[in-house]
């Protein structure tokens, strides 16, 4: 059975819809299953896009017949031009000798980058659906009630007590006063950190009514919420502490060095320069085959 083929069109067809890099988990994938050759890696990525036609078929028809829109003939424009830059891209780094690197090393580095800096660019909405989805939910008895004025704001002594006895063993990172966008009208969000390394990354919220005191309700963040937590000090190096952060630069560096490499060695090529490296290696190993 083809089950490796069938992995990787399934890696593909998943990847490709999603904002990461489709060809990255294709060669990362290979790198256990076994290598393929580049016709074999465009002729996959070509099943997606044949399934992005089926599924926005009426779109892409729209586009051409409906040139009379100024909408539709605007997105086509521009959907040519990004077609067109990256085409006329691709062509010069093909023609300058650039390729993807042999290992997986800096493809699984700048995945890893990559995915957790798309997660992070979801931070506004991810944050305004917890508002307005688990915050709502948690507070839906004053859901009718105009928003706290400052002026019956309660003591913050007396709401930190309330959710510190809810929470125990956790330390406060930050609170959300009433109206802002981590909390509700009328309570204060007071976010609880772990006491270890992974989970003091992992922020619990206790909802206190900022005018009694009282404790609402304390609930887990939702977990594409937990996955933002867990990715910003990951994308920015902060677990471990210093020792994490010099690893993190160590392998941007080896990054770069890679690049450079690359480009000094496109730089350097001349006429007859491969076949007189190709000599010397000949040579040498007959030198040493000799008695």
């Amino acid at each position: 059975m083809y089950w490796s083929d069938v992995l990787l069109g399934v890696i593909e067809g998943i990847t490709e819809f999603l904002p990461i890099s489709s060809t990255g988990h294709l060669l990362l994938a290979q790198h256990w299953i076994g290598a393929r050759s580049d016709t074999y890696n465009i002729v996959i990525q070509a099943g997606a896009i044949l399934a992005v036609t089926l599924i926005y078929w009426k779109r892409i028809v729209g586009l051409f017949t409906g040139w009379d829109d100024s909408v539709s003939r605007d997105y086509l424009i521009k959907l040519t031009a990004a077609f067109v830059i990256t085409a006329v891209l691709g062509l010069v780094v093909k023609a300058l000798g650039f390729e993807l690197p042999s290992t997986i090393g800096p493809v699984a580095w700048a995945l890893v980058i990559g995915a957790t800096g798309a997660i992070n660019a979801f931070a506004d909405p991810l944050t305004d659906r917890w508002r307005d989805g688990e915050v709502a939910a948690m507070t839906a008895a004053y859901a009718d009630e105009p928003a706290l004025p400052p002026s019956r704001y309660g003591s913050l002594d007396a709401a930190m007590a309330s959710a510190q006895a809810t929470l125990p063993g956790r330390s406060p990172q930050f609170i959300g006063f009433p109206g802002g966008a981590w909390s509700s009208g009328h309570h204060y969000a007071i976010f609880f950190q772990g006491d270890r390394p992974l989970t003091k990354h992992l922020l619990t919220p206790a909802l206190v009514d900022a005018a009694t005191g009282d404790l609402t309700d304390s609930r887990t963040m939702p977990a594409l919420n937990q996955a933002l937590m867990m990715s910003k000090p990951l994308h920015f190096g902060d677990y471990a502490g210093l020792p994490l952060k010099i690893v993190w630069a160590l392998l941007t560096l080896a990054m770069i060095w890679v690049l450079w490499t690359g480009a000094m060695l496109w730089w350097r090529r001349g006429a007859g320069q491969i076949e007189r490296r190709v000599d010397e290696i000949q040579s040498g190993v007959a030198t040493r085959a000799a008695p």
